[in-house]
């Protein structure tokens, strides 16, 4: 059962200018620079979210580039850079979903440890029943005069996912309302990982309901106040949650998009994603950064349907 302490959570800039991460020195050691993207949370991919206006022709994304160097300086010359489009891993199309600026290629200035180059999407030729969109952009080269300079060959650093969800699509109806949880899978964490799969506490088919409000300045944007839709009451936490009117989601289009900052009141992390949707349940997925691992079936208020764009 989770203790009551709560984590230190070291907050890290994205573009700062870092000294030498001895991760990468384990993919290469060959040059003294290092050009990266700056996946500083040190997650399995670096992710990049972009709520998308189809009803704009075009929007351009900024996406940040990093010098990191075995002395934490800056170059005094410009470091050249040039990136490609990751087939096998993104379901964007060049040319139909997206444009790349300047052929592909971008700088960091000279005395910078830092620099962004963009990326035009092609926002009216989006179809929103497509789901979500990714380009994945890999990083192919870097050179400065008079250094030894490489882009990262690090699988965390190296590519950048673009996730794009459309925007402005028709919708009418309002995803608030009191909708029952039933837990249909159960791990408990103990602070290192998922250490109790055996539905000690008798979750595992147990009812429970959740509130979720619509913000009324923000159609599509749903408020919650409890972060684990009644787990923690199980297991006897009295301090559930953050309070009332926590931005939770918004309804964009065929997506439900999770914010990012949920925590619990102990400062662990929540990351939730939608499973599947069919007719009035949809099964979410929950884990966070004490271990609990959780799925459960919420059935929309009343029995009805889960809206069509939401439909697996």
């Amino acid at each position: 059962m989770k203790n009551y302490k709560l984590y230190l959570i070291i907050l890290l800039s994205a573009l700062s200018l870092t000294s030498c991460i001895d991760d990468d020195a384990e993919v290469f050691n060959t040059a003294a620079y290092v050009v990266d993207y700056p996946n500083v949370t040190g997650a399995s991919k670096y992710v990049l979210q972009s709520l998308v206006d189809i009803q704009e022709t075009e929007v351009e994304l900024t996406v940040p580039v990093r010098l990191v160097s075995n002395n934490g300086l800056p170059l005094s010359s410009v470091i050249n850079g040039s990136y490609e489009v990751d087939l096998t891993q993104s379901t964007a199309i060049e040319g139909t979903h997206f444009e790349l600026l300047n052929n592909a290629n971008f700088t960091i200035p000279a005395g910078q440890g830092d620099s962004t180059f963009g990326v035009k999407i092609l926002a009216s030729n989006i179809d929103p029943l497509l789901g979500t969109l990714v380009i994945a952009l890999k990083l192919t080269d870097a050179a400065a005069s008079g250094y030894d300079v490489n882009a990262s060959g690090k699988a965390k650093t190296n590519t950048v996912f673009l996730e794009l969800f459309a925007t402005n699509c028709p919708i009418t109806e309002s995803l608030a309302g009191t909708h029952s949880v039933v837990f249909t899978a159960v791990c408990i964490g103990n602070g290192d990982g998922p250490a109790d799969c055996d539905d000690t506490p008798g979750l595992i088919g147990a009812p429970a309901s959740v509130v979720w409000t619509e913000d009324p300045a923000n159609p599509g944007v749903i408020l919650i106040g409890e972060a684990s839709f009644g787990y923690y009451g199980y297991l006897g936490i009295p301090d559930e949650g953050q309070g009332p009117n926590v931005h939770f989601l918004t309804w964009a289009c065929s997506n439900l998009i999770f914010d990012t900052g949920i925590q619990d009141s102990y400062s662990d992390p929540f990351t939730y994603d939608v499973v599947s949707v069919v007719g009035p349940i949809m099964t979410i997925h929950f884990t966070n950064t004490w271990g609990d691992n959780i799925t459960f079936e919420l059935t929309r208020e009343g029995g009805a349907n889960w809206p069509p764009l939401l439909q697996s």
